[in-house]
């Protein structure tokens, strides 16, 4: 009869499990340097928040809307806010507006303080958008509306 030796095998893997986790402990990020910038725009005053937003941007996605976790992807769209405060907006390749926006600290919907774009759409439904966030060089603008979504676009090149 064989006796089997518990040793022998424990002894094979151990190596193995010591190797797995100093690669995976190796790996990972230091913590001192952050893989982007998040700057929080709700609290900034007005004229800050409008030179974060001002410029002509790409709009690549909103997220949110019914279910709260919906991503769309907007091919197409674009958001140009000229210095004399003219916002033009289109979405896949449709205009939605083009009006003179104002700005407006103000409570939102959900509770916090912001500043707000308030424009007229082309169809002559208002709108308030809150400028929310800066992470990296994506600038997020929130509906402030029931069912909002967020409108993330970065810098047209």
């Amino acid at each position: 009869m064989k006796t089997f030796n518990m040793k022998r095998p424990i002894r094979k893997g151990l190596p193995l499990a010591t190797a797995a986790v100093l690669l995976c402990t190796a790996c990972k990020k230091d913590k001192d340097t952050p893989a982007e910038q998040n700057i929080s725009l709700r609290d900034k005053p007005v004229a800050e928040a409008k030179a974060y937003a001002r410029g002509a941007w790409t709009i690549h996605y909103t997220y949110g809307g019914l279910t709260g976790g919906m991503k769309t992807v907007t091919p197409n769209s674009s958001m140009r806010l000229l210095a004399n405060d003219s916002l033009y907006l289109r979405f896949n390749n449709q205009s939605l507006a083009a009006d003179l926006a104002e700005f407006e600290r103000k409570e939102t919907i959900f509770g916090y303080s912001s500043v707000l774009i308030k424009f007229t759409a082309l169809n002559n439904v208002a709108h308030e958008w809150s400028i929310d966030s800066k992470k990296g060089d994506t600038l997020v603008l929130v509906q402030n509306s029931t069912e909002p979504v967020s409108i993330y676009m970065t810098p047209q090149q």
